[in-house]
């Protein structure tokens, strides 16, 4: 009799007249509140939509086991996602019922007033309930279509929130909340997370996974995220589940991946991101791309060429456009840095080494080959997200240099950044601004914190034409039409001139008077501009330039540098008289006097 109840309620549960599924529901409802009913339920669904087969519910009543084990099973193989529905629906209903039973006193009441009740305990009465129904709530049916059937993807929402409601209620005891039981319930919120936005559930998901993970803190508001406690777990499940990488877009898993990601602090992915890293590494390495244009060898094939067609192209991009985009958003997180700085023993010192090490470099490269310039707009687009991402890898790094550096020293290799700085090289022409802008963001942020002078030197004498074009671009950019490029490459400029400074003194290479001199020119024409934030950054590059010839180097250095500020004199002068207001220009002469006040110290005391 049971499965015929539940096989008429799973029919009118779907029903296309609002009556008929409002009626299907309130008995829902009723059924879960009464014990034996829904028991038996329980019993019939767990035997059909779980691999756990037949629950402990049912030890006590006799007529129901015996009705169950010679009834046959009405539904067989996989199920449809239209029949998970109204399994979760179902569900759903017993379990409000079993909070409230007030549909199922009001008509036992109408046939005896004085019957007394019993409040229904057949969610708390055995842990194989919880089991049961958490198992359900991460059916691969439901997981596979939940992010493509938005009726399904409601029906699993309103079934977790009854579950969680039942849990915060005290229906079941903590202990019988195993991990397993967790773990389910998180995977079904996890892929709800990463349903599309036009579903409209995605608060209602957050606010499911706040009030579940405040169970294990008693307050909502300060409780960690469960996703947070017990990332790793989900991820292996979401991984295990799914096809081998590349994913599609479109992915269930995919979705699902994202939505873990975005959800958690980046302290946590940072902390597991030997677990995240291949992930992203599938998706974004460059021999993904390369698969369409070329052979193995890196030769052009132009089968292969024809055989990759436009929407293909675009459905990669696409993927490493939102990818990209995801890895951004989590080194965007202030937390991320943490595990790149740790507080004082906050982690293990070996191993978080060992970890923050990897994570820098595998970033690297990620991001690195999605920087080179390839013809497209999406190519475009992608470039600006990657070099987004850099900037936000190099900011954290920078936050390590300055309480690590001296016991770790700079923790980006000699090797990479000699690849990374003409890279960034090229990226300094991009068509697009912002490009452009965090180009030269990107680059301050390697002169001035990752490069030493012995590893300028190298890429000096290894690579002399990205050096030598490297300062006359950012002149060039002190031009362009757009002010925040022109503010950052200012400041990339003071850097590299205070790198190449200090690499002349130990080296055999310099850039010598001439280039100084078209510089110091090109800046003072520059320190007239009608903004005046322009004005200040100049003025202050120009004053670094000055400051850096007062460096105590070798006899012949302060030689060379006293040549430098003299010409230095001479160009301010000369552009004194052509500046509508020549503040600035009087002050830097004051610096160049301070130059020659010390420099006669000095040779005085020589």
């Amino acid at each position: 009799m049971i499965r015929s109840i539940i096989a008429t309620l799973s029919q009118n549960i779907l029903s296309e007249e609002k009556e008929v599924v409002e009626a299907a529901l309130a008995n829902c409802r009723i059924l879960g509140a009464n014990n034996h009913g829904s028991k038996a339920a329980l019993e019939v669904l767990a035997s059909k939509y779980t691999d756990g087969g037949r629950i402990d519910t049912l030890a006590d009543d006799k007529v129901f086991v015996g009705e169950m084990q010679s009834a046959p099973s009405t539904i067989t193989g996989e199920p449809s996602p239209r029949e998970m529905i109204s399994v979760l629906l179902i569900l759903d209903g017993m379990m409000k019922g079993s909070l409230s039973n007030e549909d199922a006193t009001a008509i036992l009441h109408e046939i005896d007033s004085n019957l007394d009740i019993p409040s229904p305990d057949w969610f708390r009465s055995s842990p194989s309930s919880v089991v049961a129904i958490s198992t359900i709530l991460c059916h691969s049916t439901v997981i596979d279509n939940v992010s493509t059937n938005s009726s399904l993807a409601w029906a699993l929402l309103d079934a977790t929130q009854a579950c969680v409601e039942q849990i915060s209620h005290g229906v079941v005891p903590k202990m019988d909340l195993t991990e397993n039981v967790i773990i389910n319930m998180l995977i079904g919120i996890t892929y709800l997370l990463g349903c599309p936005g036009e579903y409209g559930l995605s608060s209602g998901a957050m606010s499911v996974l706040g009030a579940f993970s405040s169970q294990g803190s008693g307050s909502e508001e300060n409780a960690p995220s469960l996703l947070d406690v017990h990332f790793r777990s989900i991820l292996s499940r979401i991984t295990s589940s799914a096809p081998s990488f590349p994913w599609k877009q479109s992915d269930p898993a995919f979705l699902a991946m994202d939505a873990l990601l975005r959800s958690c602090s980046g302290c946590t992915v940072g902390c597991n991101f030997n677990m995240v890293a291949p992930f992203f590494i599938s998706h974004l390495s460059i021999s993904a791309y390369k698969k369409n244009t070329s052979d193995s060898d890196g030769s052009n094939n132009q089968s292969l060429k024809d055989a990759a067609t436009k929407d293909e192209i675009a459905e990669e991009y696409s993927l490493r456009i939102s990818l990209m985009a995801l890895l951004q958003t989590v080194l965007s997180d202030e937390s991320f840095s943490h595990t790149l700085d740790p507080r004082p023993g906050e982690f293990s010192s070996a191993a978080f080494m060992y970890s923050s090490q990897f994570t820098t470099d595998a970033v690297l490269s990620i991001v690195l080959p999605n920087l080179v310039w390839r013809a497209g707009g999406m190519a475009s687009a992608l470039r600006k997200l990657a070099a987004a991402t850099l900037y936000c890898l190099l900011s954290h790094c920078q936050k390590k240099e300055h309480t690590q550096h001296q016991q770790n020293g700079a923790p980006l290799h000699p090797e990479t950044i000699a690849h990374l700085v003409p890279v960034l090289h090229s990226n300094l022409e991009d068509t697009e601004s912002t490009t452009r802008e965090l180009t030269c963001v990107c680059l301050s942020l390697v002169l001035e914190e990752q490069v030493s002078t012995e590893t300028f030197s190298k890429i000096w004498e290894t690579n002399a034409r990205v050096i030598d074009t490297l300062y006359p671009r950012l002149l060039e950019l002190l031009d362009d039409c757009h002010d925040p490029v022109r503010m950052a490459a200012c400041i990339a400029l003071e850097k590299f001139l205070a790198l190449a400074h200090a690499a002349a003194a130990k080296s055999s290479f310099d850039l010598g008077l001439s280039s100084l001199e078209n510089t110091t020119a090109s800046l003072l024409i520059q320190l007239d501009d009608p903004d005046q934030e322009i004005q200040a950054c100049v003025f202050q590059l120009l004053s670094a330039l000055i400051e850096l010839q007062s460096q105590e180097f070798t006899r012949e250095c302060r030689a060379k540098n006293k040549d430098v500020v003299e010409m230095i004199d001479r160009q301010i002068r000369m552009s004194l008289n052509s500046h509508q207001d020549g503040s600035y220009c009087r002050l830097l002469l004051q610096k160049v006097e301070e130059y020659h006040v010390w420099e006669s110290k000095e040779r005085a005391g020589a």
